[in-house]
């Protein structure tokens, strides 16, 4: 399904390439309610080619190579699709107008080769003499009721069963009131995000305690305020501060021989990145599904390309994930990877810790320690 590449925004978080079967919940047509036009023509008269070439910077493709994918996979003889309560209508390049009320019959979920899926919702016109497509399906990469920003459309006369290579045809239609410039745009300002949402380079981290240098600067800061407020006591404070402040830092010496003997210098999170200031720390570099503190879950089929692509280029032997019974993203990188054997490790970045552990003797040195050996083998 190398349509959702690059075509859809990771602004709206219902937009998922992974979920589990019985999470996806029946729509109906007033999801994809409005005035539709095709992206086709646009592709063809060359006002997209400047997010070709935006998509060629980073990607895998030259941008003509990427221009000559899409023109195959938006290609398509329908020019506009409207969509009113029930009924459909085509516009053809010829300017045969046909339509039809359609009937929901149920979701289908389509399993892509790279590992990833999708819900195709199905319609059945009513009006088989019409000259509408009596078979359709929608595909806007989302699994629950909402509205659509865009869709790919995918239609047969003869069944559902004969709709062609759905992998490498994907109709894709645009609100109808979006210039071509506006299309392009939004083409290019998602190849913007999915730089940002992948590299982060100006990101806050809200995880200070994960880097063992912000630490000793926590326990000076803390020593310090409680000698300020218990002053017969604060030769106590200052020594056991010192010493604790002499155990950080040998850990953290340690961190940065394990870097400097690594084989590698990357690491790759198929998960949220709570690690920010840690791998500052050592000058390694970094790509993660989502940011530190995300609300988000499931991961989008170019999430999940990119990280793939970057495993591979990398040669990583493990992705990444924080604490969690749910490793499904990393699972689905390395299943998209060129290899596929890569090891899932886990980073315990403390979120999860709980008095009973603490009382059966974790300490926050004890897991950098095991976060130090988890490292070790990630980086090689």
């Amino acid at each position: 399904m190398q349509e959702t590449e690059h075509d859809h925004d990771h602004d709206h978080s219902k937009e998922v390439s992974t979920f589990e079967d019985d999470e996806v919940q029946d729509r109906s047509l007033s999801d994809w309610a409005g005035d539709w036009q095709s992206a086709y023509p646009f592709v063809l008269d060359g006002t997209l080619d400047d997010a070709f070439a935006a998509m060629a910077e980073k990607g895998e493709m030259t941008a003509e190579e990427y221009k000559n994918y899409y023109q195959n996979g938006y290609k398509t003889d329908i020019t506009n699709i409207d969509i009113e309560g029930d009924h459909i209508e085509f516009t053809y390049e010829d300017s045969k107008k046909v339509g039809s009320n359609y009937k929901y019959v149920g979701y289908y979920i389509q399993n892509w080769s790279t590992g990833t899926k999708a819900a195709m919702y199905r319609f059945e016109a009513e009006d088989k003499d019409s000259g509408a497509p009596v078979y359709i399906e929608f595909n806007d990469h989302m699994i629950e009721p909402a509205a659509a920003e865009h869709f790919h459309i995918r239609m047969s006369n003869e069944s559902f069963d004969a709709i062609v290579d759905p992998e490498n045809s994907w109709p894709t239609f645009f609100p109808a009131d979006m210039t071509g410039e506006e299309i392009c745009e939004h083409m290019e300002g998602h190849d913007h995000d999915e730089d940002e949402d992948h590299e982060h380079e100006e990101e806050k981290d809200e995880h200070v305690w994960l880097s063992l240098k912000n630490a000793e600067v926590l326990v000076n800061a803390i020593s310090k305020s409680l000698q300020e407020l218990d002053p017969d006591n604060k030769d106590i404070y200052a020594t056991n501060a010192a010493a604790y402040i002499e155990k950080l830092s040998a850990l953290d010496g340690e961190y940065q021989a394990a870097v400097d003997a690594a084989t590698y210098k990357t690491v790759l999170f198929g998960d949220r990145f709570p690690f920010r200031y840690l791998v500052d720390d050592y000058g390694l570099s970094y790509y993660a599904a989502f940011v530190g503190c995300s609300a988000e879950t499931e991961a989008s089929f170019e999430t999940v390309s990119f990280l793939a692509k970057k495993v591979d280029e990398s040669k990583l032997p493990c992705v990444l994930t924080i604490e969690g019974a749910q490793h499904k993203i990393s699972e689905t990188i390395i299943q998209n990877t060129a290899e596929k054997n890569q090891k899932v490790l886990t980073m315990d970045s403390m979120q999860s810790t709980t008095s009973k552990d603490v009382a059966n003797g974790t300490t926050y040195l004890s897991v950098m320690e095991k976060n130090l050996s988890v490292l070790k083998e990630a980086l090689g």
